[in-house]
């Protein structure tokens, strides 16, 4: 009874054991995504491209912007284009960066 007791208190039932190591294997292979997750571009998008456009193709279009996005590697210009309002009275709101934990990330343009 004594050699019982003293073999779980010394050794833990197998499952606990196994449980312990499975939350280490986890952690292991999860831990590399979450860093890749927070990478991005730690330097602010360069000031936009100016550019052109003619008149609006149909009344009440808008144009959007172009913008600056970050590929993985380096920032790429997405040029401006024009859009329809999705119904009367919506606003559209720019895209823009916005600094967050040391890493620049791109807010998308959006209709409100």
């Amino acid at each position: 009874m004594m050699e019982t007791h003293i073999r779980k208190t010394i050794f833990p039932e197998d499952r606990t054991v196994k449980k312990i190591l499975l939350a280490g294997l986890l952690a292991l292979v999860f831990a590399p995504s979450a860093l890749v997750a927070q990478e991005g571009p730690r330097v602010p998008p360069p000031v936009p491209l100016p550019e052109e456009h003619e008149h609006a193709p149909h009344p009440g279009w808008l144009w959007v912007e172009g913008h600056h996005h970050w590929n993985g590697h380096r920032y790429a210009w997405d040029h401006g284009y024009w859009t329809p309002p999705p119904h009367p009275g919506a606003v559209w709101v720019h895209h823009h960066w916005e600094l967050r934990d040391g890493v620049w990330v791109l807010v998308h343009g959006h209709w409100e």
